[in-house]
This record gives structure tokens, sequence and C-alpha cells, in this order.
């Protein structure tokens, strides 16, 4: 079976407009398919967004706390790292308590880590240098240009955000009767009335909705 290979956004373009039965883009110009394309990315790093772990390094001693510019929402899990096979620590998760003194809290991209870890690695680490394993969520990035590659992980999260941008579609076409006047110029749209597009509308919705509570991630916990 062959890998997945996520799309770009031109991809997207083409793929959508043949699910509005719009192939060349006539109806719905490529700045509207791309909006309805990023609201469909942004719904699903709310549902399932991507798990991802980034490392902070030190190697001075004098390497200064919080920790800032950490490219995760939020964080389930930190881990003191030795180099040269030293020990490793899981450090443990203070919410709401004082992570100044006991163990890390993370807030707005920012990781604090209590006073007391923080000493311990440098001690046991002050010549080789140490590392912070931060494990959490991120999301994805949008799409602008044209070859930029979604950072999709399966088909799965591929139609899920074809099947929102066919509803947000719909739904522009609900509520711009010039739009819907061009788009029932298309092939195969012409005998489409209002009515008919409503419903249309109301069964993009209830996929869209079914789609959405199949995908939906469990979040890991904190490790306290």
């Amino acid at each position: 079976m062959a890998d997945y290979a996520p799309p770009t956004l031109a991809d997207l373009w083409a793929l959508v407009g043949r699910d509005l039965t719009d192939p060349s883009n006539k109806v719905f110009n490529t700045s509207q398919l791309t909006d309805y394309i990023n609201g469909g990315i942004a719904e699903l790093n709310r549902v399932r967004p991507l798990e991802a772990t980034h490392t902070v390094t030190w190697d001075d001693e004098n390497d200064q706390l919080p920790l800032e510019g950490i490219p995760l929402y939020s964080v389930f899990q930190v881990e003191l790292r030795a180099a040269y096979g030293g020990a490793n620590s899981i450090v443990p998760n203070i919410k709401g308590g004082q992570p100044t003194r006991d163990g890390w809290d993370f807030y707005n991209g920012t990781l604090f880590l209590g006073s007391q870890w923080f000493q311990r690695a440098v001690h046991s680490a002050r010549d080789n240098g140490w590392t912070v394993e931060v494990w959490g969520y991120r999301s994805r990035d949008p799409l602008i240009a044209d070859d930029d590659l979604a950072e999709f992980i399966d088909l799965t999260d591929e139609m899920f955000v074809r099947l929102y941008s066919r509803m947000e579609a719909y739904r522009s076409l609900n509520v711009d009767r010039s739009l819907f006047q061009q788009w029932q110029q298309q092939a195969n749209n012409s005998d489409v009335s209002p009515t008919q597009l409503n419903g249309m509308l109301g069964t993009a919705e209830s996929s869209f909705d079914r789609q959405q509570k199949r995908l939906f991630l469990p979040r890991r916990v904190p490790a306290y």
C-alpha cells in the first residue's frame, strides 16, 4: 500500500472545487477557497492537534528561567535529560501550585521550571550540558502559497478539511444570491433550487458534525 502524500494548497483548490462541482474554480476563486481551507485547518487543530516534541538545550549554568518561545500550545510532559548517559528525570506538573519550587507549569508558550529542578540539572550536568524535552501539542500552519504542503497525518485529515470547505461554500451560496446564480451556470448545477441548496447545506453540516466527533483526539494528561 502506497504511503499517504499530503496535498499542496493548489491541490486542495482542485479537490474542493471538484467537491463543489466547480472544477475550474470559476465561481469560487482561490482566495475564497483558501479561506475555507484554512478555516478547516483551524477546526482540525482544535479537534486533532499534532503531537510534538521540543528540545531546549543548556550549555551554561547561567541560563535564565522561564523558558520562552516554545512552539507548543499545550504541554503534557517535561523531562530533564543529562548529556552523555546521565540520569534522566520526569519533572512533575504543578497545576495551580508553586512551579518555581515544585515542578513545571506552561502558559502561552512559556515553560516555568521550578528552581529545585533547575539547580539539580545544573549540578549534575554542569560540564557536559543538559536538555529539557517538552512533549505537547502544536497547531498546523495555515496554507498561504499555492505550493505550501498541508500538514495532514492521513487521508482522514484531508477529508475533514474538504468537508468543512464544502459546508462553508454551501453556506456562502445560501446567503449570496449572486454567487448562487453563478454556481447554477456550472454543469450539473442548473436544476438546483434554493430549497434544494438549503437541503444540501444541511446534509453537509451533518456530515461534518459526524466526522468531527469521529476524529476527536483525547488529550494526554500531564504527568504529576
